[in-house]
């Protein structure tokens, strides 16, 4: 376990992630010591792994990691709906929060080895990313999504519309994946 003095372990039911704005912060003054000698004012960003470590972007894009400094081109933090968390840079790369040794194949694929990606867009736990070499790195949730390999490669730029992911190829507009919709059954 990382770094747990910081948060105190709280009930087990507790989802951190559904506190907003200054709720948010009053629960990390409270638990943690991880926002001492930082201005709260300038705060971005505020997120918290399941370690109790403290992650802190500020309006200066500076990132705090349990109130150390660790980058200062830092555009957002990006958390999966599995808990992952990454830190997503000026220069559009994507930095796993977790230790290198700790990566699964999700932190390795949204990493691309370090490389510069052209373009990121992120909606809540969604990402899709644009590669120097045009292709598509993309993780979501919760979806019935069907994959269409062509729609990965030779990409020429990415939009988010409602949601959905697309991708513009050969000038034309189409969605990323094929979705579907769940459908509620009732038997009586």
């Amino acid at each position: 376990m990382e770094n747990a003095k910081y948060i105190k372990r709280p009930k087990k039911d507790f989802n951190f992630s559904l506190l907003k704005g200054k709720e948010r912060i009053e629960y990390i003054k409270e638990h943690t010591n991880g926002l001492n000698n930082i201005n709260l004012n300038e705060v971005k960003q505020l997120e918290a792994d399941v370690w109790g470590n403290v992650y802190v972007v500020l309006n200066n894009k500076q990132f705090y990691k349990n109130e150390v400094l660790e980058d200062s081109n830092v555009r957002e933090i990006l958390v999966l709906e599995n808990g992952n968390l990454y830190r997503i840079r000026e220069d559009n790369t994507i930095i796993p929060l977790k230790s290198k040794e700790k990566w699964d194949d999700v932190d390795i694929y949204l990493y691309n080895q370090n490389k510069e990606y052209k373009k990121i867009i992120t909606r809540g736990s969604n990402i899709i990313c644009l590669t120097t070499e045009k292709k598509v790195i993309s993780v979501c949730f919760f979806e019935l999504l069907g994959i269409i390999p062509e729609n990965f490669i030779d990409v020429e730029d990415i939009c988010m519309k409602k949601s959905k992911m697309y991708i513009v190829k050969e000038g034309k507009e189409i969605p990323l994946y094929i979705t579907g919709e769940w459908e509620e059954r009732i038997f009586n």
